[in-house]
């Protein structure tokens, strides 16, 4: 398998916007041929990943893995995937960090980006104003 890298994504919202039914993200290998990974009608993942997710809002390459940052009103979510394709939830219900990283009210990790061996992730707090979580990536070199 191939390492991810910046190259893979660009900068834009990688997914799309839904308070009703929940964020859709989709995957292509080619720029012509899509496949919904995260949505209704046959993907790996329900809409909004199965939770509140209504935005997916952030993308980042890092340490050969894709994180993707989230809008969650009960608190923002980051997703970790080797391929692009597989999802797994590394801030969030069930996940090593509870949403928003242990508040509700860091509702959207809305930047992401890559530094000095660590992801570093923008957020936006209603109550306490925006912020930057740092998470170093060797936490996650053998999951």
């Amino acid at each position: 398998m191939r390492r991810l890298n910046e190259d893979d994504i660009h900068e834009r919202q990688p997914g799309t916007w839904n308070e009703i039914d929940g964020a859709e993200l989709w995957h292509s290998a080619d720029g012509t041929t899509w496949e919904v990974i995260v949505g209704e009608d046959g993907a790996r993942y329900p809409s909004g990943f199965g939770q509140a997710n209504i935005g997916l809002v952030s993308l980042a390459a890092a340490g050969g893995r894709l994180f993707l940052g989230t809008t969650n009103m009960a608190g923002g979510q980051l997703w970790a995937s080797d391929d692009g394709v597989t999802w797994r939830c590394i801030v969030g219900p069930d996940a090593p960090m509870s949403g928003g990283f242990g508040s509700s009210e860091t509702t959207s990790l809305f930047s992401l980006r890559a530094f000095n061996g660590s992801l570093c992730a923008g957020v936006r707090n209603g109550a306490d104003g925006g912020a930057i979580w740092r998470l170093e990536l060797e936490a996650f070199s053998e999951r």
